[in-house]
């Protein structure tokens, strides 16, 4: 899939030009369709077409034929996530929400699952709900074990809420999971300086 290239070098508007082309030759019952879709919005977002990018979400997310497949919720979870974090609607990643009642398996896919989680996490942090965002950071590594950004932002909201036991907890793990770490790491930064160590 050339898009995959075009989104690794910035060349947004090939990008979506190939997604189109993805999405147009992919059917109902593949999972092509809600690939392209996925890569589709994110180009639009680069480009800060940000009309163009709802567009795409709508179409896709009006299409009711999911094919069962981890690309499909992967997509499905993404598309939102990207509108709402990619724009810094931080009250609208705090609601993401996936469709639970929508006939999708998503209990098969934790990982795509993982995605709303984790932009719910930031959403309510930079809202100013603390103990949501804990929540949300802490169902991402219920789902997506020994992520070094969920450790993070686990630790912060940890902090934030007041609850100085468990932000120390989540700081080990960061130092833990960073203790190979070739370059500074920005992650291990910021939880010290949250927690007032150097």
């Amino acid at each position: 899939m050339p898009s995959h290239i075009f989104t690794r070098v910035g060349a947004w508007q090939e990008s979506v030009r190939a997604n189109q082309a993805s999405a147009k030759s992919g059917t109902d019952k593949t999972f092509d369709k809600w690939h392209a879709y996925d890569y589709m919005v994110y180009a639009y977002l680069q480009l800060g077409e940000d009309s163009a990018a709802c567009k795409v979400v709508t179409e896709a997310l009006g299409n009711q034929a999911r094919v069962d497949h981890f690309a499909t919720a992967y997509a499905y979870a993404a598309m939102p996530a990207r509108l709402a974090v990619e724009r810094g609607n931080w009250q609208e990643a705090a609601r993401l929400d996936l469709a639970p009642n929508d006939g999708f398996p998503w209990a098969k896919y934790p990982q795509a699952k993982a995605i709303n989680a984790f932009a719910r996490g930031l959403g309510s942090a930079m809202t100013g709900d603390a103990a949501v965002a804990l929540r949300e950071f802490e169902s991402v590594l219920e789902q997506e074990p020994n992520r070094l950004a969920a450790f993070a932002g686990a630790a912060d909201a940890a902090q934030r809420a007041g609850d100085s036991e468990k932000a120390q907890g989540y700081l080990a793990k960061v130092m833990e999971l960073t203790k190979t770490a070739d370059t500074p790491v920005s992650e291990v930064a910021q939880v010290k300086r949250l927690l007032g160590r150097q």
